[in-house]
C-alpha cells in the first residue's frame, strides 16, 4: 500500500503539513483507527471513549472490534454536553 502524499506546508517554510482524511459520509462504518485518524485523536482515546459507553457503537466485528457510524460520531460530538444524550 502507497503511502499518502505530503502536502508541503507554507510557500518558503520547507515544513509538511499532516494529511487529513476525508470527512466520511454519515452512513459510513468505522474502526478505531479510522474514527481516530478523522478526528486526529489517538486510537486508544477511541478505545476508551467506547468502554467508558461515551461514544455510540453501532456493533462489533466477529473479532470483537467495535464498529461506530460517522453520523452518530458527529452527533455525538454535537451534543450540547456531556451528559446531553442521557435518558
Amino acid at each position: 500500500m502507497a503511502a499518502a502524499p505530503a502536502v508541503t506546508g507554507p510557500a518558503g517554510t520547507g515544513s509538511l503539513a499532516p494529511v487529513r482524511p476525508a470527512d466520511p459520509d454519515d452512513d459510513a462504518l468505522l474502526d478505531p483507527p479510522a474514527v481516530a485518524a478523522w478526528l486526529q485523536v489517538d486510537p486508544g482515546w477511541v478505545r476508551q471513549a467506547v468502554r467508558d459507553e461515551q461514544l455510540p457503537v453501532m456493533g462489533f466485528t466477529t473479532t470483537g472490534d467495535p464498529v461506530v457510524a460517522a453520523g452518530e460520531v458527529r452527533a455525538w460530538l454535537r451534543r450540547p454536553d456531556p451528559h446531553g444524550d442521557e435518558t
